[in-house]
């Protein structure tokens, strides 16, 4: 899917709900969170019993590295 002048991210936003409500593992969380970032909105990261800890992982890193981007 490429980005033109007439597209935004509307419709990446929609596939991409459309993928993380396939998910029934903790990558779910991987895919909010890509979205949150798709949508430039704050990820609400909340500790879930069905998270594995990889992906918890994950997600602080990224959300650290996230933050440290936005100061530059």
């Amino acid at each position: 899917m490429a980005l033109g002048k007439d597209r935004d991210t509307t419709e990446m936003s929609i596939k991409g709900d459309a993928l993380a409500e396939e998910q029934d593992d903790s990558e779910y969380y991987v895919y909010r969170l890509s979205l949150s970032f798709l949508n430039g909105q704050p990820y609400r990261f909340g500790v879930s019993s069905d998270m594995s800890h990889e992906v918890r992982y994950i997600i602080r890193r990224a959300l650290r590295a996230a933050a440290i981007i936005d100061k530059l």
